[in-house]
């Protein structure tokens, strides 16, 4: 069986970015979920609801997060399905990368790259801290990540990907098995593989 090269995003996917966010600001998780819209991305808007605030912006979301510094990333809790994640990532490849998207400031590339290995191991490099995902893309290379966008991009330079189940994407279906879905997912991208060769 050929095996092809998995990335896995980090946030959203392994780790509970949303909670860590909710915290940031001071409400829960629940609380924000209240106020989205199942297969709504941002969760700048429902931020905004959860806190009563008229006109919440992008800057005033990322501020608390900002403060907290890398602090922020070092706090964030791995998602129930983490284990199982990585077991996947394991069961389907030897060539496996952890790839997350930073945000403005150095404070989420320290922060990212301190969690990566305090949880992996001070040995573990197979991580990349990079916007630009879609520079790994070719056909032998599965991106699964939980930003449908991103995973367009990645498909559109000719790579194959996968989107992880969230509340915030088309595939909120699957929330309650994302494992099983990203399994099936995998399969049938190595049978493409296959048939390629």
């Amino acid at each position: 069986m050929s095996k092809p090269r998995i990335l896995c995003d980090l946030d959203g996917c392994i780790t509970d970015f949303d909670s860590g966010a909710c915290r940031a600001h001071g409400i829960t998780l629940e609380e924000m979920n209240k106020h989205r819209k199942l297969g709504e991305w941002s969760i700048v808007r429902p931020m905004g609801l959860a806190l009563g605030i008229d006109n919440f912006t992008e800057h005033d979301f990322y501020e608390p997060i900002h403060k907290l510094g890398e602090s922020f990333w070092l706090g964030l809790q791995l998602l129930p399905h983490a284990h199982e994640l990585l077991a996947l990532l394991d069961k389907y490849s030897d060539d496996w990368y952890i790839v997350t998207s930073p945000i403005r400031g150095t404070s989420s590339y320290v922060g990212k790259h301190k969690w990566l290995k305090r949880f992996f191991g001070q040995e573990f490099e197979r991580f990349e801290i990079t916007k630009h995902k879609y520079l790994m893309a070719n056909p032998n290379t599965i991106l699964i990540d939980d930003n449908g966008a991103s995973c367009q991009k990645f498909y559109d330079n000719g790579g194959r990907a996968l989107a992880f189940p969230t509340l915030g994407n088309q595939f909120h279906y699957y929330v309650k098995d994302p494992i099983g879905y990203v399994s099936s997912g995998i399969e049938l991208a190595i049978k493409e593989l296959q048939r390629c060769i």
